[in-house]
Protein backbone atom coordinates (compact mmCIF):
# COMPACT_ATOMS: atom_id res chain seq x y z
CA UNK A 1 0.00 0.00 0.00
CA UNK A 2 0.90 3.80 -1.20
CA UNK A 3 1.51 6.55 1.48
CA UNK A 4 1.24 9.80 0.86
CA UNK A 5 3.91 12.71 1.42
CA UNK A 6 3.45 16.40 1.40
CA UNK A 7 6.13 18.17 -0.84
CA UNK A 8 7.93 21.47 -0.11
CA UNK A 9 5.23 23.65 -1.71
CA UNK A 10 2.43 21.61 0.22
CA UNK A 11 0.90 19.63 -2.46
CA UNK A 12 0.38 15.97 -1.41
CA UNK A 13 2.40 13.33 -4.17
CA UNK A 14 2.49 9.33 -3.68
CA UNK A 15 4.71 7.06 -4.70
CA UNK A 16 4.06 4.09 -7.30
CA UNK A 17 4.51 0.25 -6.22
CA UNK A 18 6.34 -0.81 -8.69
CA UNK A 19 4.50 -3.93 -10.04
CA UNK A 20 2.11 -0.74 -10.77
CA UNK A 21 4.45 1.33 -12.93
CA UNK A 22 5.85 -2.23 -14.43
CA UNK A 23 2.12 -3.02 -15.00
CA UNK A 24 1.57 0.38 -16.81
CA UNK A 25 5.26 0.73 -18.38
CA UNK A 26 5.87 3.59 -16.79
CA UNK A 27 9.37 5.90 -17.07
CA UNK A 28 10.40 9.09 -15.52
CA UNK A 29 8.24 11.86 -17.63
CA UNK A 30 5.21 9.90 -18.70
CA UNK A 31 2.17 11.72 -18.71
CA UNK A 32 -0.65 10.04 -16.22
CA UNK A 33 -4.44 11.07 -15.34
CA UNK A 34 -7.02 10.46 -13.31
CA UNK A 35 -10.29 9.46 -14.45
CA UNK A 36 -13.43 9.97 -12.29
CA UNK A 37 -15.10 5.68 -12.25
CA UNK A 38 -17.19 6.67 -8.75
CA UNK A 39 -18.43 9.08 -5.86
CA UNK A 40 -14.72 8.62 -4.54
CA UNK A 41 -13.17 6.60 -7.04
CA UNK A 42 -10.12 7.20 -9.21
CA UNK A 43 -8.99 5.44 -12.06
CA UNK A 44 -5.27 6.02 -13.07
CA UNK A 45 -4.22 5.74 -16.56
CA UNK A 46 -0.99 6.36 -18.73
CA UNK A 47 -1.68 9.00 -21.29
CA UNK A 48 -0.82 7.24 -24.53
CA UNK A 49 -2.86 4.22 -23.13
CA UNK A 50 -5.70 6.74 -23.33
CA UNK A 51 -5.03 7.70 -26.73
CA UNK A 52 -4.16 4.64 -28.37
CA UNK A 53 -8.30 3.90 -26.73
CA UNK A 54 -9.75 6.70 -28.00
CA UNK A 55 -8.17 6.57 -31.70
CA UNK A 56 -7.32 2.76 -32.27
CA UNK A 57 -3.73 3.39 -33.63
CA UNK A 58 -0.83 1.34 -32.01
CA UNK A 59 1.58 2.21 -29.37
CA UNK A 60 4.58 4.50 -30.61
CA UNK A 61 7.45 2.23 -31.97
CA UNK A 62 9.75 1.95 -28.68
CA UNK A 63 6.52 0.67 -27.33
CA UNK A 64 5.35 -1.74 -29.47
CA UNK A 65 9.31 -3.21 -29.78
CA UNK A 66 8.94 -3.95 -26.09
CA UNK A 67 5.11 -5.66 -26.27
CA UNK A 68 5.65 -9.78 -26.41
CA UNK A 69 4.99 -10.99 -29.93
CA UNK A 70 1.37 -11.45 -30.90
CA UNK A 71 0.54 -14.80 -32.03
CA UNK A 72 -0.23 -15.11 -35.46
CA UNK A 73 -4.05 -15.83 -36.70
CA UNK A 74 -5.72 -18.31 -37.20
CA UNK A 75 -6.93 -19.99 -40.59
CA UNK A 76 -9.83 -18.85 -41.76
CA UNK A 77 -11.82 -20.77 -44.53
CA UNK A 78 -13.20 -19.05 -47.91
CA UNK A 79 -16.67 -19.51 -46.59
CA UNK A 80 -16.00 -17.49 -43.31
CA UNK A 81 -13.78 -14.25 -45.30
CA UNK A 82 -16.77 -13.85 -47.60
CA UNK A 83 -19.03 -13.49 -44.29
CA UNK A 84 -16.43 -11.43 -42.53
CA UNK A 85 -16.56 -9.40 -45.95
CA UNK A 86 -19.56 -8.84 -46.00
CA UNK A 87 -20.05 -7.95 -42.25
CA UNK A 88 -17.05 -5.43 -42.95
CA UNK A 89 -19.39 -3.53 -45.36
CA UNK A 90 -22.13 -2.63 -42.60
CA UNK A 91 -21.67 -0.26 -40.57
CA UNK A 92 -20.53 -0.90 -36.91
CA UNK A 93 -23.19 0.76 -34.95
CA UNK A 94 -26.09 -1.71 -37.11
CA UNK A 95 -24.45 -4.69 -36.53
CA UNK A 96 -27.28 -5.78 -34.57
CA UNK A 97 -29.07 -9.13 -34.43
CA UNK A 98 -32.09 -7.89 -36.68
CA UNK A 99 -29.58 -6.48 -39.06
CA UNK A 100 -27.99 -9.61 -39.66
CA UNK A 101 -30.51 -11.72 -40.35
CA UNK A 102 -32.32 -9.34 -43.00
CA UNK A 103 -28.61 -8.77 -44.43
CA UNK A 104 -27.46 -12.80 -44.76
CA UNK A 105 -28.95 -15.74 -45.89
CA UNK A 106 -29.38 -19.25 -43.80
CA UNK A 107 -26.17 -20.23 -44.66
CA UNK A 108 -24.50 -17.34 -43.81
CA UNK A 109 -25.78 -16.77 -40.38
CA UNK A 110 -24.94 -20.49 -39.80
CA UNK A 111 -21.15 -19.03 -40.75
CA UNK A 112 -21.90 -16.08 -38.09
CA UNK A 113 -22.71 -18.41 -35.68
CA UNK A 114 -19.41 -20.59 -35.60
CA UNK A 115 -17.41 -17.04 -35.87
CA UNK A 116 -18.91 -16.31 -32.65
CA UNK A 117 -17.98 -19.37 -30.65
CA UNK A 118 -14.25 -19.46 -32.06
CA UNK A 119 -14.60 -15.79 -30.99
CA UNK A 120 -13.54 -14.44 -34.45
CA UNK A 121 -17.12 -12.08 -33.88
CA UNK A 122 -17.62 -11.25 -30.86
CA UNK A 123 -21.01 -9.55 -29.44
CA UNK A 124 -20.36 -6.06 -27.80
CA UNK A 125 -23.13 -3.77 -25.96
CA UNK A 126 -22.34 -1.01 -24.33
CA UNK A 127 -23.51 0.68 -21.04
CA UNK A 128 -27.24 1.73 -21.49
CA UNK A 129 -27.50 -0.35 -24.81
CA UNK A 130 -30.17 -3.21 -24.85
CA UNK A 131 -29.01 -4.47 -27.84
CA UNK A 132 -25.87 -6.43 -28.73
CA UNK A 133 -24.11 -5.61 -32.16
CA UNK A 134 -21.12 -7.63 -33.48
CA UNK A 135 -17.68 -6.58 -34.16
CA UNK A 136 -15.25 -8.40 -36.26
CA UNK A 137 -11.86 -9.24 -33.49
CA UNK A 138 -9.08 -6.87 -34.00
CA UNK A 139 -6.59 -10.04 -34.57
CA UNK A 140 -9.06 -11.67 -37.31
CA UNK A 141 -9.27 -7.86 -38.44
CA UNK A 142 -5.45 -7.45 -38.92
CA UNK A 143 -4.88 -10.70 -40.80
CA UNK A 144 -7.47 -10.82 -43.20
CA UNK A 145 -9.36 -7.85 -43.35
CA UNK A 146 -7.12 -4.77 -42.60
CA UNK A 147 -5.43 -3.61 -46.00
CA UNK A 148 -5.07 -6.89 -47.68
CA UNK A 149 -8.58 -8.17 -48.66
CA UNK A 150 -7.29 -10.09 -50.78
CA UNK A 151 -5.43 -13.49 -50.35
CA UNK A 152 -6.14 -15.10 -47.00
CA UNK A 153 -5.40 -18.73 -46.25
CA UNK A 154 -8.15 -20.66 -46.36
CA UNK A 155 -7.82 -23.77 -43.42
CA UNK A 156 -6.24 -26.97 -44.40
CA UNK A 157 -9.53 -28.98 -44.37
CA UNK A 158 -11.38 -26.62 -46.72
CA UNK A 159 -10.98 -27.30 -50.21
CA UNK A 160 -9.97 -23.76 -52.46
CA UNK A 161 -12.30 -23.51 -55.54
CA UNK A 162 -9.85 -23.82 -58.62
CA UNK A 163 -11.50 -20.51 -60.33
CA UNK A 164 -13.07 -18.77 -57.99
CA UNK A 165 -15.57 -16.37 -59.75
CA UNK A 166 -14.49 -12.67 -60.03
CA UNK A 167 -15.40 -10.65 -57.11
CA UNK A 168 -17.72 -7.66 -57.69
CA UNK A 169 -16.52 -4.17 -56.14
CA UNK A 170 -17.62 -3.57 -52.91
CA UNK A 171 -19.59 -0.59 -52.06
CA UNK A 172 -17.73 2.77 -51.20
CA UNK A 173 -17.30 3.01 -47.35
CA UNK A 174 -18.82 5.93 -45.82
CA UNK A 175 -15.59 8.31 -46.42
CA UNK A 176 -15.50 7.86 -50.14
CA UNK A 177 -19.32 8.23 -50.21
CA UNK A 178 -18.57 11.86 -48.32
CA UNK A 179 -19.82 11.59 -44.56
CA UNK A 180 -22.55 14.40 -45.10
CA UNK A 181 -24.96 11.77 -46.66
CA UNK A 182 -27.22 10.66 -44.07
CA UNK A 183 -27.78 11.54 -40.55
CA UNK A 184 -25.34 11.41 -37.88
CA UNK A 185 -24.32 14.27 -36.41
CA UNK A 186 -20.94 13.49 -35.31
CA UNK A 187 -20.16 12.68 -39.02
CA UNK A 188 -21.54 16.14 -40.45
CA UNK A 189 -20.23 18.19 -37.75
CA UNK A 190 -16.61 16.33 -38.53
CA UNK A 191 -16.71 16.31 -42.29
CA UNK A 192 -18.09 20.36 -41.85
CA UNK A 193 -15.29 21.74 -39.54
CA UNK A 194 -12.24 18.92 -39.98
CA UNK A 195 -12.31 18.53 -36.06
CA UNK A 196 -14.15 17.92 -33.12
CA UNK A 197 -13.75 18.72 -29.62
CA UNK A 198 -15.92 16.80 -26.43
CA UNK A 199 -15.19 16.95 -22.45
CA UNK A 200 -15.68 13.84 -21.25
CA UNK A 201 -15.05 9.70 -22.27
CA UNK A 202 -18.20 8.11 -22.77
CA UNK A 203 -18.78 10.94 -25.82
CA UNK A 204 -15.46 10.44 -26.95
CA UNK A 205 -15.99 6.27 -26.82
CA UNK A 206 -18.97 6.62 -28.33
CA UNK A 207 -17.50 8.86 -31.57
CA UNK A 208 -14.52 6.11 -31.57
CA UNK A 209 -16.92 3.29 -32.08
CA UNK A 210 -18.90 5.12 -34.73
CA UNK A 211 -16.04 6.24 -36.78
CA UNK A 212 -13.75 2.72 -35.86
CA UNK A 213 -13.35 1.91 -39.77
CA UNK A 214 -11.87 5.55 -40.62
CA UNK A 215 -9.96 5.50 -37.47
CA UNK A 216 -8.26 2.09 -38.97
CA UNK A 217 -7.77 3.08 -41.98
CA UNK A 218 -6.07 6.20 -40.65
CA UNK A 219 -8.44 9.20 -41.92
CA UNK A 220 -9.41 9.90 -38.54
CA UNK A 221 -6.96 10.63 -35.51
CA UNK A 222 -7.48 12.16 -31.67
CA UNK A 223 -5.45 12.48 -28.51
CA UNK A 224 -6.53 14.07 -24.98
CA UNK A 225 -4.68 17.10 -24.24
CA UNK A 226 -3.68 18.83 -20.81
CA UNK A 227 -7.40 20.29 -20.60
CA UNK A 228 -9.05 17.01 -20.36
CA UNK A 229 -10.76 17.54 -23.38
CA UNK A 230 -10.37 15.07 -26.33
CA UNK A 231 -9.81 16.26 -30.30
CA UNK A 232 -10.43 14.42 -33.08
CA UNK A 233 -9.50 15.57 -36.06
CA UNK A 234 -9.43 14.38 -40.14
CA UNK A 235 -6.03 13.59 -40.94
CA UNK A 236 -6.47 15.96 -44.35
CA UNK A 237 -7.50 18.65 -41.77
CA UNK A 238 -4.19 18.55 -40.08
CA UNK A 239 -2.03 17.95 -43.48
CA UNK A 240 -3.95 21.11 -45.24
CA UNK A 241 -2.94 23.65 -42.09
CA UNK A 242 -0.17 22.22 -40.28
CA UNK A 243 2.11 24.24 -42.07
CA UNK A 244 0.28 27.67 -42.29
CA UNK A 245 0.48 26.77 -38.16
CA UNK A 246 4.09 26.54 -38.23
CA UNK A 247 4.46 29.64 -40.33
CA UNK A 248 2.33 31.65 -37.78
CA UNK A 249 4.44 30.10 -34.85
CA UNK A 250 7.76 31.30 -36.65
CA UNK A 251 10.77 31.01 -33.89
CA UNK A 252 9.08 32.15 -30.82
CA UNK A 253 6.76 30.70 -28.18
CA UNK A 254 2.78 32.02 -29.60
CA UNK A 255 -0.77 32.37 -27.98
CA UNK A 256 -3.22 30.00 -29.85
CA UNK A 257 -5.31 33.30 -30.29
CA UNK A 258 -2.86 35.13 -32.77
CA UNK A 259 -2.13 31.92 -34.53
CA UNK A 260 -6.22 31.77 -35.37
CA UNK A 261 -5.75 35.46 -36.43
CA UNK A 262 -3.03 35.08 -38.74
CA UNK A 263 -4.49 32.01 -39.95
CA UNK A 264 -8.43 32.15 -40.12
CA UNK A 265 -8.76 28.92 -38.35
CA UNK A 266 -11.34 28.23 -35.61
CA UNK A 267 -8.97 28.62 -32.15
CA UNK A 268 -10.26 24.90 -31.13
CA UNK A 269 -9.25 23.86 -34.56
CA UNK A 270 -5.90 25.02 -33.83
CA UNK A 271 -5.26 23.71 -30.68
CA UNK A 272 -6.76 20.63 -32.24
CA UNK A 273 -3.96 20.34 -35.00
CA UNK A 274 -1.12 21.37 -32.39
CA UNK A 275 -1.75 18.97 -29.80
CA UNK A 276 -1.63 16.26 -32.70
CA UNK A 277 1.70 17.68 -33.97
CA UNK A 278 2.99 17.80 -29.90
CA UNK A 279 2.27 13.58 -29.91
CA UNK A 280 4.77 13.91 -32.92
CA UNK A 281 7.53 16.32 -30.84
CA UNK A 282 7.05 18.84 -33.72
CA UNK A 283 5.91 21.38 -31.43
CA UNK A 284 5.44 21.99 -27.43
CA UNK A 285 3.02 23.65 -25.51
CA UNK A 286 5.61 26.16 -22.80
CA UNK A 287 2.68 27.39 -21.43
CA UNK A 288 -1.15 26.93 -20.81
CA UNK A 289 -2.51 28.12 -24.94
CA UNK A 290 0.96 29.50 -26.01
CA UNK A 291 3.00 26.75 -28.26
CA UNK A 292 6.35 27.21 -30.07
CA UNK A 293 8.11 24.82 -32.74
CA UNK A 294 10.98 22.52 -31.81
Amino acid sequence: MSKLYKSKKGQLVVYLPSDVTNALGLKEGDEIDFLKSGDRQFILAKKSDLVALLTGQPQKAQAAASAPPQRPAPPITQEELAVLRKLDTIRYGERTKTKLKSAFNAGERKVIVELIKKKYVEPFKKAGETEFKYGISKRIYNAYLFGKREGAKPAAQAPAPAAPPPQQPQQPKRWERQITQGPGGYLNALEANGFLVVENQAEASTISAELEESIRRGLVIGTRAFNKKYYITLKSFVNKNAMKIVDALGSKATKVSDVSKATGIDEEGIRAILYMMAEQGEVTETRKDIFKVV
